[in-house]
């Protein structure tokens, strides 16, 4: 039983089961209908998220390069980021002297009381949090930052599928996922950037693929499987397999949510004792939970640490994630082996 969504979900069949491996830059028949498979793609895929004509579409080889390429290739001086951020954007943040914007403490969401943007400057946030779930607002984020004249980065990684009621993805200026969050491959990035955006440095050099912003030859295959992907989302069957989740840990008092849980596929719970104990014991049982974001699973979350939790309460955080093919008997099983882990 499967509940690390938030690491990888698994591919839909029919989304790895492309075989096109063409390569779109070669002048020779197979390279031309590869061509237009990739340009029917990012078609489809701005089609998809109602950005046609207002951003352009730069395939990455996921979420990771994406945030690195907005965030190390911004042309402005001022850049800042929610400090509950995942790692890919807090390190490329940091290497710039980027400044961190705080949250609640034990909540998760923005303190928008002490909330100042610079002008011009970029904002960068993440739409869900990875760790916790909590949902930020995006409406007033965009409201605040766009009002002093500054840009929005949204890392939609973790909310993609998932929510029935979506933002308005053209009011972001640069937005970045990874297929592999929604059941899509491995190795396949979406990086979207408003064409009324400043233009962004490449990171690297070597070809004039995806506007030479990104050299090298695209993951075909991989582009054309997040396509299928996209369309075999489910939000309602998440939402579905999220009030389960909810129902069966949220309101029992044994279970300590750590931030607020706004997604409700999404747990993060303060156990016991050491979470790799608890972890390594669910997956002798066939059981696959999270220790927290699988970029910083070597050491503590910079995440949870900046919510507020202590470096020992941290080092007991157990993530759950379900998908929208988690089913209720899956749910009720995890949680008894839980409730059996807590109380050893």
């Amino acid at each position: 039983m499967y509940f690390d969504n938030n690491a990888t979900t698994h591919p839909f069949k029919q989304a790895i089961a492309v075989s096109s491996w063409g390569n779109p830059g070669s002048k020779g028949a197979v390279g031309v209908r590869a061509h237009e498979d990739l340009e029917e793609a990012r078609r489809s895929i701005l089609e998809h998220f109602g950005l046609v004509g207002s951003h352009d579409l730069v395939f990455t080889s996921g979420a990771t390069e994406s945030n690195n390429l907005i965030i190390s290739g911004f042309p402005g001086d001022s850049v800042s980021f929610l400090e509950t951020d995942h790692e890919s954007v807090r390190a490329p943040m940091v290497s710039r002297g980027g400044r961190a914007v705080g949250v609640l403490k034990r909540h998760g969401v923005l303190d928008l009381a002490n909330f100042f943007p610079s002008p011009g400057g970029l904002f960068s946030f993440s739409l869900v949090n990875h760790e916790t779930g909590t949902l930020q607002p995006w409406n007033r984020i965009l409201n605040r930052v766009h009002g002093s004249g500054g840009f929005v980065h949204c890392d939609a990684t973790q909310g993609i599928g998932r929510l029935l009621d979506p933002p308005f993805w053209r009011d972001f200026d640069y937005i970045s996922c990874s297929a592999h969050k929604f059941h899509g491959p491995m190795g396949v990035g979406f990086l979207f950037i408003s064409k009324n955006s400043p233009k962004l440095r490449p990171l690297s050099i070597g070809g004039t693929q995806e506007g030479g912003l990104r050299p090298g030859t695209p993951n075909l295959p991989g582009i054309l499987g997040s396509v299928i992907a996209l369309r075999l989302l489910d939000a309602r069957a998440y939402e579905a397999s999220s009030r389960l989740l909810r129902k069966a840990f949220v309101s029992d008092g044994r279970f300590v949510i750590n931030g607020f849980p706004s997604l409700g596929g999404i747990l993060n719970i303060l156990g016991p004792v050491d979470h790799d104990v608890i972890v390594g014991n669910l997956a002798k049982q066939g059981i696959s939970v999270g220790t927290g974001s699988a970029c910083a699973s070597k050491g503590i979350s910079e995440s949870l640490l900046a919510l507020g939790l202590s470096e020992s309460e941290a080092k007991r955080a157990i993530r759950i994630s379900v998908s929208q093919f988690t089913t209720g008997w899956e749910i009720g099983r995890l949680r008894e082996s839980i409730v059996r882990e807590f109380e050893k």
